[in-house]
């Protein structure tokens, strides 16, 4: 009998790359762990401008089967993959991620105002947009300085990420609304929430049909990198999680 455990393949977010994560060990809890970057990002070269486009590539780096975690915009992707490929993800966690970033109608998320004016800024410096991007997702946080600090250091550890998969990232923030397809996602599912997160707000936890595997993981004084802010906690809870179902 095979007892060795599922890889843990962990996606960050926008305008990140994988050194957001490198604080965890190759092994995590017995977990052989995968870094994957989103195309364009990092060491990453773009993809055409579709999201079916990025979850394809994603897709291929994917091992037979995993545990498939992602962070904001790879939140939404790895959502997307799990529902997807059942077969081969056989648990999703996703933190901070919401399956509508945008705000709409009788749901909760950053202004459509938010996104454009990033767009904006973004064709005339991409640099200072990433670096204002990572002020938002500190905000509310009590170590809010030490956070930034931390997310611009992983963020000048590899090449900026590409324009135009910033554009595309953003288009994708703006646009895509998962909230349908997810009724058919049945894994295992740890949602991770920073309470104090201005990006993706906890109440979106309430908003839209999860499993009855799906468990939510709320960290009382984090903001938008619980993963950052509060490492301990969020090891902890991921870990206890990982123990309990793989």
């Amino acid at each position: 009998m095979n007892n060795e455990k599922l890889p843990l393949v962990l996606i960050h977010g926008w305008g990140m790359n994988d050194s957001v994560f490198k604080h965890l060990s190759n092994q995590y809890n017995g977990h052989k762990v995968i870094l994957l970057e989103l195309p364009g990002h990092g060491d990453a070269l773009p993809v055409e401008a579709e999201f079916d486009c990025w979850c394809q590539q994603l897709q291929q780096q994917l091992p037979e089967r995993c545990v498939l975690a992602g962070w904001s915009l790879g939140g939404m992707l790895a959502m997307a993959l799990a529902q997807r490929l059942p077969s081969q993800v056989g648990g999703l966690v996703t933190i901070a991620a919401s399956p509508s970033f945008s705000e709409r109608e009788d749901w909760p998320g950053m202004r459509p105002s938010v996104l454009r004016q990033f767009g904006r800024q973004l064709a005339t410096d991409h640099a200072t947009t990433i670096e204002r991007f990572m002020a938002l997702q500190a905000m509310g946080s009590s170590s809010a300085k030490d956070d930034i600090r931390s997310l611009k250091k992983s963020v000048l550890a590899r090449p900026l990420a590409a324009p135009i998969a910033l554009q595309q990232g953003l288009d994708f923030l703006a646009n895509v609304d998962l909230r349908q397809q997810l009724a058919t996602i049945d894994q295992p599912w740890l949602r991770v929430w920073g309470k104090l997160d201005g990006l993706v707000p906890v109440k979106v936890a309430n908003r839209w049909q999860h499993n009855a595997k799906s468990q939510d993981f709320i960290i009382a004084k984090a903001s938008h990198a619980p993963f950052v802010s509060h490492q301990q906690e969020f090891e902890q809870g991921l870990s206890q999680w990982l123990q309990e179902h793989f």
